[in-house]
């Protein structure tokens, strides 16, 4: 298979179904973006890696493989993985760089994920959270694998 894409964020059952291999570890999330690099792929992300209570995500790119870790917030995250990938999309645009846009974009969602837990919200609070865009109350940082 070969994807059309420079840049792909998919989630832990997205990225299996794209590379027909399992990803249910750290290791297996590398696997898998090392199959997307060989597919032409130059930056992928993976998300919603649940490891003991956080939520892992994995990132490649030219530049190297970083790895950030949330804590995982009870309740629905519908919209989390279209949010996620419009915020890093937007960073990377603005060429920052692959750790600073993923350590951006987890921020972001993880506050406005939750945000939506603390006011028991059943989809994204996009317009009442909307100030977590500019300022994330959170600062999630990238360990560099």
């Amino acid at each position: 298979m070969f994807l059309f894409a420079d840049i792909i964020t998919p989630n832990t059952f997205e990225a299996e179904l794209l590379t027909g291999q399992p990803v249910r570890s750290r290791l297996e999330a590398i696997t898998a973006l090392q199959t997307f690099r060989s597919m032409g792929i130059s930056t992928a992300v993976i998300t919603g890696l649940e490891t003991n209570g956080t939520i892992e995500s994995v990132a490649l790119s030219p530049e190297g493989i970083w790895v950030t870790a949330t804590p995982k917030i009870p309740g629905p995250s519908h919209g989390a993985g279209d949010l996620f990938s419009a915020l890093f999309l937007a960073k990377r645009l603005k060429e920052e760089p692959v750790e600073s846009a993923l350590c951006y974009a987890i921020s972001v969602v993880y506050d406005v994920l939750n945000h939506a837990y603390k006011n028991q919200c059943t989809d994204l609070p996009i317009v009442a959270a909307q100030h977590l865009f500019l300022d994330p109350i959170t600062r999630v940082n990238a360990k560099k694998f």
